[in-house]
């Protein structure tokens, strides 16, 4: 028979947490290392320690990128600096990498009694390579989205995501519309689930008084209700953030109601410095790390996130669960996957254009603002719980085990 331990395999993850969706799976490993005798987490990232120990039961083995070519690794010598997965090329770099460690997956698998690998990103075409490896083994893999590339692309794109999803036993959406394009695509209905993913995170709570603190530091006026926007997120960048930013421009034009504040992650302003000129007192364009971002968070009233590419589907990001966990409603477009998490005009909006989210700000009543705020909290908790989703991973890796060469 198979092993029983469970092999968790990525890129980007740390022994602390970073700003980074990776931390759904840092919050995951805490809940599930109950469960298993041992669980082992392979990352590909710059962290030079080779083995870590997380508890008594969870190891952390690091491996670096293999890279073609000379590319930089960034100032940060555990961290390449856009991340390994968002570089150019970053599937070729992927798959090299994959393939270069293999023998460490033989080794690791036999050592620690594996029965149960799962992917936390989608690591290519050779996907397939390890699992002719180890026909006693389950493998499975989380999917968060779906892009449909445009002609001539998506022929050839959907060829390749088929042949790297198609050996898995279970292939995991964080959203039924990434589990029906799946499916549209050729992917076996019985090898496809759905489960949420979330993020842990205490409710931050402030009064008026310090919520007017934080305003008087940005420069914003007492009483204004702050509109926030970050990136990039998960499928946004620089498209939406000049779709919001034109919306802030339209409200902040005919109303001081609102003020508008784009909160840039560290390091991701630079390539959008054209679109960033000098802006009215209303709108506040800015870089914040985690801590600065977590402040800013207590201050807002409600969050500004479009998906301007209608061929994605959406996870949706993790940034938006945080959001309504704190009781901020979320404003974005329809795009498929935010229904799943959004009820429109009752946990948040979800609005067609730049116009249309403008006229809905400047008619929107505070008090109703502030119930969309207790009700999408509410939701998030019940729909969310870490707890919840690890139990229903665990279950679909209990399911999905076989015997010894049953593959």
């Amino acid at each position: 028979m198979q092993g029983t331990n469970l092999l968790l395999f990525g890129c980007d993850f740390f022994s602390t947490k970073k700003a980074s969706e990776i931390n759904f799976w840092q919050d995951m490993v805490e809940e599930l290392r109950d469960r298993y005798e041992e669980i082992v987490v392979l990352s590909v990232n710059n962290r030079r320690i080779r083995h870590e120990r997380l508890y008594d039961n969870v190891h952390l083995y690091n491996i670096a990128p293999r890279y073609f070519g000379n590319v930089p690794a960034g100032k940060d010598p555990e961290y390449s600096g856009k991340g390994f997965h968002r570089l150019p090329f970053a599937t070729i770099y992927k798959t090299y990498s994959f393939v270069t460690y293999l023998p460490l997956f033989d080794e690791l698998i036999k050592k620690h009694n594996i029965g149960t690998v799962h992917y936390m990103r989608v690591f290519g075409l050779l996907n397939r390579r390890l699992v002719k490896r180890h026909r006693d083994v389950s493998f499975s893999i989380t999917v968060p989205t779906h892009v449909d590339r445009g002609f001539p692309l998506h022929r050839a794109y959907h060829a390749i995501k088929n042949a790297a999803l198609g050996p898995m036993d279970k292939v995991i959406a964080t959203s039924r519309a990434t589990r029906d394009r799946l499916q549209e695509l050729g992917i076996e209905k019985d090898k496809l689930e759905v489960i949420p993913w979330t993020i842990q995170e205490e409710r931050s709570s402030a009064t008026e008084e310090e919520r007017d603190e934080i305003r008087a530091e940005l420069g914003i006026s007492a009483g204004t209700r702050i509109v926030l926007w970050s990136g990039p997120l998960q499928g946004t960048g620089s498209q939406e953030f000049l779709h919001s930013l034109s919306v802030a421009h339209l409200v902040t034009a005919r109303t001081d109601r609102f003020a508008f504040v784009f909160a840039f992650k560290p390091d991701t302003r630079a390539g959008l410095a054209a679109e960033t000129q000098p802006s009215p007192d209303g709108i506040k364009i800015l870089e914040t790390d985690r801590a600065a971002f977590a402040r800013l968070k207590a201050a807002t009233s409600a969050f500004l996130s479009p998906v301007c590419n209608r061929n994605r589907t959406v996870a949706p990001p993790l940034t938006w669960i945080e959001m309504m966990g704190h009781g901020i409603p979320v404003i974005t477009t329809p795009v498929a996957g935010a229904d799943e998490l959004i009820t429109d005009r009752v946990t948040g909006f979800i609005v067609d254009s730049i116009a249309g989210t403008a006229e809905l700000l400047l008619k929107l009543d505070f008090d109703l603002l502030k119930e969309m705020g207790i009700r999408c909290a509410a939701d998030i908790a019940e729909k969310h719980d870490i707890r919840r989703i690890a139990d229903r991973y665990a279950e679909v890796w209990s399911q999905s085990e076989r015997p010894r060469g049953a593959r």
